[in-house]
């Protein structure tokens, strides 16, 4: 990779959001590196101005050793989009002490995994500054039955959000987050073939209750990612941005 100066690091950047967001920075020119337990694929890989690292974000060791790995390769960190998560069927479980250690990886990876990226970011960020944007879900604000530990992750990602915002503000790093609706993902796929429902089933479901009339697709999400990651977004800290389609204005 040629050293360029305003990395972005992606967490999750092999699929879904995070890979829009690896695209969308491409198509800006920025420099991304993707960490992720999953190798991407080589097209994203092919650019003189992405790089990989292996990284598990529930590992807060492994983190830090990721960020060190990216720091010690481009000139500096500038930004960070916390994309990687787990659900779909893997988040689903009713409430009760027998599905504890489910209930630990739902909230190791979707919370305690954002709060490691950024703490480790942060840190990378010191002397220039920076943009942060976590991925949050509408499910922080609208219960679902069998969501329990998820809801209570994504809540805590948007409590993180704000209480970050005000502590790194003196750094020059702002925080944000996005909290998507349906959107169609791998990890959403997973979760509503696990139903027995195919992708046009699903999609004509979802789309009855979101008033722009269709489910989204990562692109829809990672735009508002890279507009919180741009300097047109400079006086947002804090926030807190719905990307449902209006699923959830009543």
């Amino acid at each position: 990779m040629t050293a360029t100066p305003g990395t972005t690091i992606v967490s999750g950047g092999s699929s879904g959001i995070g890979k829009a967001v690896v695209e969308g920075l491409q198509d800006r020119g920025r420099s991304a590196a993707l960490l992720d337990l999953r190798m991407p694929p080589e097209d994203l890989l092919a650019s003189d101005h992405v790089l990989f690292a292996h990284c598990d974000i529930a590992d807060p060791v492994a983190v830090h050793g990721a960020i060190a790995q990216v720091r010690s390769q481009v000139a500096r960190i500038d930004g960070l989009a916390a994309c990687a998560g787990i659900g779909g069927a893997a988040a689903r479980q009713s409430i009760g002490i027998s599905q504890w250690d489910r209930v630990k990886a739902i909230v190791s990876v979707n919370l305690l995994g954002s709060y490691w990226l950024l703490e480790a970011c942060a840190t990378a960020m010191a002397e220039g500054g920076g943009s942060i944007v976590l991925v949050g879900s509408v499910l922080s604000r609208k219960g679902m039955a069998g969501m329990s530990a998820y809801s209570a992750a994504k809540g805590g990602i948007e409590g993180l959000t704000r209480s970050a915002a005000v502590e790194l503000a003196d750094r020059g790093i702002r925080v944000n987050c996005v909290l998507p609706g349906p959107i169609l993902t791998p990890m959403s796929r997973t979760g509503f073939e696990a139903d027995g429902l195919s992708v046009e089933q699903w999609t004509e479901r979802m789309a009855e209750s979101v008033p722009l009339n269709r489910v989204g697709v990562p692109q829809d999400v990672a735009s508002t990612v890279l507009f919180l990651l741009d300097g047109a977004s400079s006086y947002m800290t804090g926030a807190s941005l719905m990307v449902d389609g209006g699923a959830n204005v009543g």
